[in-house]
């Protein structure tokens, strides 16, 4: 029987890499924040038209939404430089091995928060905190 000796990664340790990736993307100028990733027909010749009317042509790109649409991902598909994920799977090695980042602002929101959430995470601790918050605020109602 085989063993398995590794080790993961500890949750605060991903999301101070993910933090640390995004934050170097932003002051390299590759991080792109969008209000929609949407395109009303499945075509690759409209969506590539788009990226080379915003200088995305050119470069390996993901593109991250909340939920990602299936006309838009069917989109790209065919281009070989546009990688399509939704916020909850994005990871450091996309990041670090795309060029740039293109996020919905609602993506960018959640991605903050998630990685926010994981790296202040108090564990046990949570459950009991949250019900002495509730309790607080029952007491400050009275």
């Amino acid at each position: 029987m085989l063993r398995d000796f590794s080790i993961d990664t500890p949750r605060k340790q991903r999301a101070l890499g993910l933090m640390i990736a995004l934050a170097s993307k932003l002051q390299e100028g590759n991080l792109i924040v969008f209000d929609k990733l949407s395109c009303n027909t499945p075509k690759t010749k409209i969506l590539a038209a788009l990226l080379k009317q915003h200088n995305l042509d050119m470069f390996r790109t993901l593109f991250v939404d909340e939920t990602v649409e299936t006309a838009f991902e069917l989109s790209c598909q065919n281009i070989p430089n546009a990688t399509v994920t939704s916020q909850m799977q994005v990871n450091v090695l996309d990041l670090v091995k795309l060029d740039k980042v293109a996020l919905t602002a609602r993506a960018f929101e959640l991605l903050q928060r998630r990685v926010m959430d994981q790296y202040s995470h108090i564990g046990r601790r949570k459950a009991y905190l949250n019900s002495l918050e509730e309790m607080r605020a029952a007491v400050a109602s009275v």
